[in-house]
């Protein structure tokens, strides 16, 4: 009995934690059910008290996570002995309702991870963007992943690839040092991560329409005494 008990009481926290151990535990405590001398009372009591478990542990989750539990249905814990034959019936119906919602919230987790790990992306180019050498490869090395992998989770959850959110970036940065500064453009191209200003110009051109000094001028901000913009 010490020993299926102590099996009951291990499974919750290895569930929560979507830790595939569960099941061979679970099996486990199934084989000793059936093997073991136990009356239907036992078995019920027994089957109650992992479910009590499962649903003490389950409220530790995140509140969405909590919500697919809840709104789920365990089966296969007998509410009396009347309620069940043979004890393989209950074992099937209990194993799929907990895989059911083991999928569930598999699913979830794994989106939860993307979106954080997508945020703490968008945060680190935030820090970084003006590095003219940074790139994906810089970021995925930083992150201990691919290049793809970390490609397709920031598009999946920021909407937009790597390389335009990079440059949109910069560009709002070049704009705001446009407008907000006297700084020549070759100044501002290096400061926001171009070595080479025309690649900057080329850049700023391609998403604002218009050239850093036509957008300077459009502003009504003067370059620092007169000097050139460096497009010509």
């Amino acid at each position: 009995m010490d020993v299926l008990v102590q099996a009951i009481g291990a499974v919750p926290q290895l569930y929560r934690l979507g830790n595939a151990e569960w099941k061979p535990l679970i099996e486990r405590i199934f084989e000793l059910l059936a093997g073991g001398n136990y009356s239907k009372e036992d078995i019920v009591r027994l089957l109650r008290l992992l479910e009590t478990g499962l649903s003490r542990e389950m409220q530790e989750l995140p509140p969405e996570m909590r919500d697919i539990w809840n709104s789920g249905r365990l089966r296969g814990i007998p509410h009396s002995p009347e309620s069940f034959e043979w004890i393989e019936e209950l074992h099937g119906e209990l194993v799929s309702s907990l895989e059911e919602m083991e999928e569930a919230l598999r699913s979830l987790r794994m989106n939860r991870e993307q979106y954080t790990l997508a945020n703490k992306v968008r945060e680190y180019i935030g820090c970084n963007y003006a590095d003219p050498d940074f790139s994906l490869t810089h970021v995925a090395d930083s992150f201990a992943m691919n290049t793809k992998t970390v490609s397709r989770i920031f598009k999946e959850e920021i909407g937009e690839n790597f390389v335009d959110y990079l440059a949109r970036l910069r560009m709002e940065e070049a704009k705001r040092l446009l407008t907000g500064t006297s700084d020549p453009v070759q100044s501002i191209a290096e400061r926001v991560g171009y070595l080479y200003p025309m690649s900057f110009i080329r850049v700023f051109k391609k998403l604002e329409g218009i050239t850093p000094g036509e957008y300077r001028k459009a502003q009504g901000s003067p370059l620092h005494n007169g000097e050139s913009d460096g497009e010509g």
